[in-house]
């Protein structure tokens, strides 16, 4: 099975590294490499959806969490990871666990989502790596997106600039 997520492509020449030294650079980085050959790394990517969330019934838990995120007119924090990134669990103990953002995700519905258990709803959502958080209206409407490791206050600030930017009167509190 090919799955599309944390799919790169490295093309080198033969000045560049071996297939070693780049592997063990990939290793460093949190994911796990393969070499693939030409034919294989010039399979095209999916393209994410530039807004809204299409999404069947049975793509819990993110359906049900946007249906009371709706009914509470509140906004939904959705948290894509897997338990072997290792960004993932950098940014769970030092970005959303931060007291510097207590107060935006304070009544803001808020949903992890396993991506590889999850693997057709990350597909849908065009999740191409990890982490990758998005904040969503109930509608579906994807107002800010971030995706590898964010500290606190680059979450804060792009955040606090999509909210403003859509005008949005369902905004957490601003910074």
């Amino acid at each position: 099975m090919v799955v599309a997520r944390d799919r790169f492509v490295v093309h080198i020449g033969g000045d560049g590294p071996t297939d070693a030294e780049l592997t063990a650079a990939v290793r460093q980085l949190g994911y796990r490499p393969t070499i693939l050959g030409p034919a294989e790394a010039e399979t095209e990517l999916p393209a994410a959806p530039a807004s809204g969330v299409a999404l069947a019934a049975s793509d819990s838990p993110l359906t049900a969490a946007l249906d009371r995120a709706l009914a509470g007119n509140r906004l939904v924090l959705v948290i894509f990871g897997a338990q072997w990134c290792l960004p993932c669990e950098r940014m769970q103990r030092e970005t959303w666990a931060s007291p510097d953002l207590a107060d935006l995700i304070d009544g803001v519905e808020v949903v992890e989502i396993d991506a590889d258990e999850y693997t057709e709803v990350a597909r849908r959502l065009g999740v191409v790596s990890l982490p990758d958080a998005r904040l969503l209206r109930g509608d579906g409407t994807v107002l800010v997106r971030v995706t590898g490791f964010q500290s606190p206050g680059a979450v804060r600030e792009a955040w606090r600039t999509a909210t403003l930017a859509v005008g949005s009167d369902e905004s957490p509190a601003a910074p």
